[in-house]
């Protein structure tokens, strides 16, 4: 199944809300039986560049937050605020 998905990534132009100054921000897509998603993804490339497992491991992380996490368990693990939990929600 893997191998039916197609995975590229380019640097986003605007370095902005990075969880860190060593992070990069990224636009990544995903494209699979001819649907498409696009995302933004942040590494720390000295470690790794983005790449098609870890991309879709911090979907389904960010999946779950969405169906598990409560208002303050979501602050507790990610930090934030009400915004952030809401735009999680969201997205």
């Amino acid at each position: 199944m893997l191998n039916k998905i197609k995975f590229s990534y380019k640097e986003a132009n605007e370095q902005v809300g990075l969880f860190t100054p060593s992070h990069t921000l990224f636009k990544c897509k995903i494209k699979v039986d001819g649907l498409q998603y696009t995302f933004n993804y942040q590494c720390n490339t000295a470690h790794e560049e983005p790449n098609l497992m870890s991309c879709l491991n911090c979907l389904l992380l960010d999946a779950s937050c969405y169906e598990n996490y409560s208002l303050e368990e979501f602050i507790t693990e990610f930090g934030g605020n009400i915004k952030s939990y809401k735009a999680c929600k969201k997205t």
